[in-house]
């Protein structure tokens, strides 16, 4: 107990140290973040690092270091936090592989540069893989001097969300790309572009600041097994639902979450996932009965209400091939996706899409269904309800009036306002020529132009068509 309090003194008291990467980083106008290496540990002498044993989050070990200047990297593993005076950018010699009997995770901090007023809050900005490649998936690649230079290009990178990069020391080679380990779709996707790097000089990196779907989340269990190391544990969370919503909610992005053994439950919440531990050994415990929970899909849907359709837009956390339609009109309202991200689907306020109105409350709604497979429902496929609401009630307008420029030496009227009830507009149709011109006559198959208009300059109403009938004189309708 007398070494604990020893070791909590000395982290409250600055660490003794030469380089202060917070000066020079202020100094060029950007901003202390960290970089990971999971599976890796700095070796330092003991006279350089500070223990600070019983840390259960490495938010909290990443922020200890962030408050101590002369703090440049840490080593974590879950309950214990090491913060080192020395980082592997400046003794790349003494960064070492380390996952047994449990892997470790080591961080150093990196000065970001960029838009100050879209600064990055997560708890740490990029992730890097040692030796690991994302293949054919580049959408950029430029030249850059170091691999610092190579991930500002992706933090800074404005014709697309960059996710990913690789960055060759040997060539300078910078390849930037809208894909990471964890938006490609299949499991046959991620062997064939995440592999191991045939030469020694390529790393892969992974943006941690990118903006991604974080409304409808799906998890997918997997049986038996909890990870040895963990970014957070919440001791007085012991419900499933609680700790997805941890994880949900994590200063990170965060890709999986266990309760631990069920014998004694408590939350567990990890970035980490089955598609970014390739490059560690055994990083699993086996424990009968224990269930992990893996972030499969996420969904952020918005509803555009317009004045002729509504539009349901999709934004989802990886690769989407298959269809987005109406539920109750698959064939007529259906818009095929390949390869996106980011969609949408168009209902016009017509029969075409069997919108769902309410004229009582002014409720126009549909449910929609996004169907992986092109050809199969399958049971990952989702189903939304999707409302817009339009106010169609008649409406009392109040209209305050002045009356003193004008009624100077006249008798007081008692009128403070004036109302009246805006009733339905009167509207004309007419048929003109495609340039709008007006026409005495037509022939089948001529183009024509059809204008309606409020007559009523003043009204208050704009207007859309919702249904449109050709009638043929003798009681048929189209």
């Amino acid at each position: 107990q007398q070494s604990q309090q020893q070791q909590q003194q000395q982290l409250s008291s600055p660490m003794t140290g030469g380089y202060n990467i917070e000066q020079e980083c202020a100094a060029s106008g950007g901003f202390i973040s960290f970089e990971l290496i999971t599976g890796y540990v700095l070796s330092a002498p003991a006279d350089s690092m500070v223990m600070q044993p019983g840390t259960l989050q490495l938010t909290d070990c990443l922020n200890l270091c962030r408050q101590n200047s002369s703090c440049l990297a840490i080593n974590f593993e879950t309950g214990l936090c090491v913060l080192l005076q020395e980082s592997a950018d400046k003794n790349p010699q003494a960064l070492q592989k380390s996952q047994f009997p449990v892997f470790t995770i080591y961080a150093h901090k990196i000065c970001l540069q960029g838009d100050r007023t879209n600064r990055c809050l997560k708890s740490w900005s990029f992730e890097r893989v040692i030796g690991w490649v994302l293949n054919n998936l580049e959408k950029k690649t430029i030249l850059t001097k170091t691999r610092l230079e190579c991930l500002l290009a992706c933090y800074n990178e404005q014709a697309f969300q960059c996710r990913s990069f690789n960055y060759d020391s040997a060539s300078g080679s910078c390849s930037l790309s809208d894909m990471d380990r964890h938006s490609l779709p299949s499991a046959a996707l991620k062997r064939r572009h995440y592999v191991e790097s045939t030469v020694d000089t390529i790393d892969y990196g992974e943006n941690n600041c990118i903006q991604e779907a974080r409304g409808i989340c799906d998890f997918k269990p997997l049986a038996n097994r909890i990870l040895k190391t963990v970014d957070s544990i919440y001791q007085d969370i012991k419900t499933e639902p609680e700790c997805r919503k941890r994880c949900l909610q994590a200063p990170y992005r965060c890709h999986s979450y266990d309760l631990g053994d069920s014998s004694n439950p408590v939350c567990r919440t990890s970035h980490l996932d089955r598609n970014s531990l390739q490059q560690i050994q055994e990083p699993y415990l086996d424990i009968q009965g224990a269930l992990s929970y893996e972030l499969d899909s996420c969904y952020n849907v918005t509803v555009l209400c317009k004045s002729r359709e509504m539009v349901a837009r999709v934004k989802t956390n990886k690769i989407f091939n298959g269809k987005i339609y109406a539920k109750n009109a698959p064939l007529s309202c259906m818009n095929d996706i390949t390869n996106s991200m980011d969609f949408e689907l168009s209902m016009a306020f017509n029969d075409q899409c069997n919108i769902v109105k309410s004229h009582s409350n002014g409720v126009f709604s549909n449910e929609i269904v996004l169907q992986h497979n092109d050809m199969i429902v399958t049971n990952s496929d989702m189903g939304l309800n999707v409302k817009c609401q339009y106010d169609l009630r008649n409406q009392t307008v109040y209209n305050n009036i002045n009356l003193d420029d004008f009624m100077s030496g006249r008798e007081p009227i008692d009128i403070a306002s004036q109302s009246a009830v805006v009733r339905s507009p009167n509207i004309s149709m007419q048929i003109l020529r495609q340039d709008g011109n007006h026409i005495t006559q037509a022939q089948v198959g001529d183009s024509l132009l059809l204008r309606f208009q409020i007559t009523d300059e003043r009204s208050p109403f704009e207007i859309f068509v919702r249904d449109l009938y050709a009638m043929d004189g003798v009681g048929g309708a189209e």
